[in-house]
């Protein structure tokens, strides 16, 4: 039988009437949450969790209308080999019970009891959006899981005729189980599947909003790319060392700055501290400069700021390639005043990085933890 999952979405049919819990749910994940149910008979198996991103028709899509999770469960069927695969007639609509906001919250309630199966991996559906930042937020937070963790999501909703979706579905629940079939490749960390290629979570980036190929990893090889075959990069998977040490908290007071030119930070953004802010991922040009003439502020503004407690945490405008702020003045002076420039972040992983270490002072950014360095 193909393991168990959780669905979000509507209240199960045992929650709305009298009945009695089926004898394998696993109610006990989500104790606050009654949006969940579940089908399969092992001990061990997938989570999956769905909030209201493109692939459910969202608002903005003709049509979208919310449906039931006994219907979403009933659009999925296994062949004679247990593979997963959409059933023939399904209705393909399906909207999610958990706002955008609120995806990260409730996937942290439930991955403290997930730790107790053996063998169990999550797959998470999200909006394209803002889903690099979930993906780097749980590698953080979940170091030393070493159970997959797989993100996806799509370009068109499920119920377009030219839907992205299901693909990505498909890929993501293969790569996910990929433990328990030849190869046996064993993925122990967070990642992103999607259009056809399987990325590290916190080296993902959304790089084109209107082709297939939405995402791309381009500080880091792909982990895998799926065509006819799933072609591994298996040298290049995480292999998580130590004990599980979850950290569940954020402190959200963070910003991207991008230096511009002829910009005056201390015009532009003044006291960012005294306004409560108290971390800045700083974009600089190239490999990490920025202006260091006194007239044009940036110098100023900085030895002003981390002389009150500002963290700033320095990255690159640039995609991809090395971070050397130490080649330039300006990146000298940086360094001096406590700014850290560590090897190079996506600014999405950075922004979370930094909420992270804000939370937990013990942690620095320059310190890898989860494969973003």
């Amino acid at each position: 039988m193909w393991p168990r999952m959780l669905v979000c979405g509507a209240t199960p049919r045992w929650k709305r009437s009298n009945a009695s819990p089926p004898r394998d749910s696993t109610s006990s994940l989500a104790p606050n949450y009654q949006a969940f149910i579940v089908f399969g008979r092992r001990p061990n198996g997938r989570l999956y969790a769905a909030n209201d991103g493109t692939i459910s028709g969202g608002e903005h899509a003709p049509g979208a209308r919310s449906t039931d999770d006994e219907e979403l469960a009933e659009a999925f069927e296994e062949d004679e080999s247990h593979n997963l695969r959409p059933r023939a007639g399904a209705s393909d609509s399906y909207k999610g019970s958990l706002r955008p906001g609120e995806m990260l919250s409730s996937l942290l309630t439930m991955v403290p009891e997930l730790d107790k199966f053996a063998n169990v991996d999550l797959q998470v559906v999200h909006g394209t959006d803002t889903l690099a930042y979930t993906a780097s937020a749980l590698s953080l937070m979940l170091c030393g899981f070493k159970k997959p963790i797989v993100l996806t999501g799509s370009q068109l909703p499920l119920r377009a005729p030219r839907t992205d979706a299901r693909q990505n579905l498909l890929d993501s629940i293969q790569v996910a189980t990929s433990a328990f079939s030849p190869p046996h490749v064993e993925l122990q960390e967070v990642a992103v599947c999607f259009g056809g290629k399987l990325m590290r979570g916190n080296r993902t980036q959304k790089v084109n909003s209107a082709a297939y190929q939405a995402f791309d990893s381009l500080t880091y090889p792909y982990l895998a790319t799926l065509g006819i075959d799933v072609d591994w990069n298996t040298r290049y998977l995480l292999r998580a060392e130590g004990a599980y040490k979850p950290r569940f908290k954020l402190d959200p007071r963070v910003i991207r700055i991008p230096v511009v030119p002829g910009s005056d930070p201390r015009t532009a953004y003044g006291d960012l501290y005294g306004r409560g802010v108290r971390g800045v991922v700083l974009e600089a040009f190239g490999v990490g400069n920025l202006p260091d003439q006194t007239s044009f502020g940036w110098i100023p503004w900085l030895k002003e700021q981390t002389a009150k407690g500002l963290q700033v945490c320095l990255t690159s405008q640039c995609s991809s390639g090395p971070l050397q702020p130490a080649l330039y003045h300006a990146g000298q002076l940086a360094a001096e005043m406590g700014v850290d420039a560590g090897p190079h972040m996506t600014p999405e992983c950075a922004a979370v990085k930094m909420m992270f270490c804000l939370e937990h002072p013990d942690l620095a950014l320059g310190v890898p933890l989860a494969g973003e360095l």
